[in-house]
């Protein structure tokens, strides 16, 4: 049986460039959505990550991608400039995070720790995603 992070966990501090690690992002919470390039259930996820960052610019979204240098360029074409994208090795997922595969988002809190998670692949699933951090946005139902 495999051991996946589960609510209460904390998400580890991952490196996401030289000069910065997941909890230099951290304020509030941060919304972490990961994909694939080598993932067809992940394409719909694109979507609704773009959805997502357009409506709503003001919950602090990152996505990981796992993906090759020369698709990282391609990929992050898809997205506006509301979306901060870096570059993961899809090994990270299975080894440090323990996550649940591509494609799927998390909901971390101020310390770090798994506040909520879903599949991000269907429209409205980030929505669900950033649900228990509403107080944050006194305009967001």
């Amino acid at each position: 049986m495999r051991d996946h992070i589960q609510i209460g966990d904390y998400f580890p501090n991952l490196p996401l460039s030289d000069q910065v690690s997941l909890y230099d992002l951290l304020k509030n919470y941060l919304i972490i959505a990961m994909i694939s390039t080598d993932c067809a259930v992940c394409l719909p996820a694109f979507d609704e990550i773009e959805r997502f960052a357009t409506e709503r610019p003001d919950h602090p979204l990152i996505v990981l991608i796992d993906t090759c240098e020369q698709k990282y360029h391609k990929a992050s074409q898809a997205f506006s400039d509301n979306v901060r994208l870096y570059r993961i090795d899809g090994n990270t997922v299975e080894r440090e995070v323990k996550g649940f595969g591509f494609p799927w988002a998390y909901g971390i809190n101020s310390e770090g720790q798994l506040i909520s998670h879903y599949f991000c692949g269907n429209p409205g699933n980030l929505d669900t995603v950033a649900a228990p951090f509403r107080l944050f946005h006194t305009n967001v139902g």
